[in-house]
């Protein structure tokens, strides 16, 4: 059955032409998606191009056969050669993204367009530190403890409650590659009182008697599909269950300082530590340590 809060065949101007709408349906939802949406904007066909590139050198250094196109399968393909190597594309495009081209699209001036009917026109709009992300999910049990449980994105990512989150397929659908499980409306609850699970990740208290009255959906992602969820919408992870396919989706946010609870702590965000590597490491000829230069040498 179709859902209110998903537009069918919009684009970016008729979303435009249509914000009353669609955002009293956000409102009362906690979501909107659309479907396709972004199939043919140029910037998002660059970023998707960009991850690509990297992704064939990535495979590259693995092996000479080529490639396939879709970077789910891309996905398949390194985890078969070695799925370590794929954290080197997810740090690039996390915490924070470092592409030019997704940058482009993060602060697009629609994006513009769209907070300001989420937040209001006096909104103190900012980006938190781990609110960019981006998410393989590969067909391989090994990597099923990332699948999160029923939880809000505000407690992993702090700042500000009023926070919206931004959600795109960059890999084709397939059966049994999972998606998005949301309890619709449930953002009206606020702030959960949450706990952890065993791997680490946020989990809302007792969720099971908490969700029981509220409408459960699963949706999933292909290419170019958008969406728009409040950061305290309720939702987990429907898990990669296929046997040769893969789920790649890119995720940000914003949050609004022009609220009583983010104010309360100073608008701190949550930080994580990324993998990384230090110039005096990689070049350690080229650094000159502080004792050193104390010592004139």
């Amino acid at each position: 059955m179709m859902k209110d809060y998903v537009f069918e065949d919009y684009s970016i101007e008729k979303i435009l032409q249509n914000k009353d709408q669609i955002f009293d349906t956000y409102r009362e939802y906690g979501v909107v998606l659309f479907p396709r949406l972004l199939r043919g904007n140029g910037t998002y066909n660059r970023y998707l191009s960009d991850l690509k590139k990297i992704m064939n050198k990535v495979i590259a250094r693995h092996t000479q056969d080529p490639a396939p196109p879709d970077l789910g399968d891309m996905l398949v393909r390194l985890c078969e050669l070695k799925a370590i190597d794929g954290k080197i594309v997810t740090d690039l495009g996390t915490q924070p993204n470092k592409f030019f081209s997704f940058n482009q699209l993060k602060y697009s001036s629609w994006i513009d367009s769209f907070l300001e009917e989420v937040f209001g026109g006096e909104a103190e709009c900012v980006t938190p530190q781990a609110g960019d992300t981006l998410h393989f999910f590969p067909p391989v049990k090994s990597f099923q403890r990332y699948n999160l449980p029923p939880h809000q994105d505000y407690q992993y990512l702090m700042q500000s409650p009023k926070q919206v989150t931004f959600y795109i397929g960059l890999s084709e659908h397939k059966p049994d590659v999972g998606g998005l499980r949301i309890w619709e409306k449930s953002h009206r609850l606020g702030i959960l009182k949450s706990t952890k699970n065993q791997f680490g990740s946020f989990e809302v208290f007792d969720h099971s008697a908490l969700l029981e009255d509220y409408v459960v959906a699963d949706h999933h992602w292909s290419v170019g599909d958008f969406g728009i969820f409040d950061s305290l919408l309720v939702h987990s992870s429907v898990p990669n269950v296929s046997r040769n396919c893969g789920r790649v989706v890119q995720i940000f946010r914003y949050s609004d300082l022009n609220d009583a609870t983010a104010e309360s702590y100073d608008y701190y965000s949550t930080a994580y530590d990324r993998r990384g590597v230090r110039f005096e490491e990689v070049h350690e000829n080229l650094y000159v340590p502080p004792a050193q230069l104390q010592a004139g040498e």
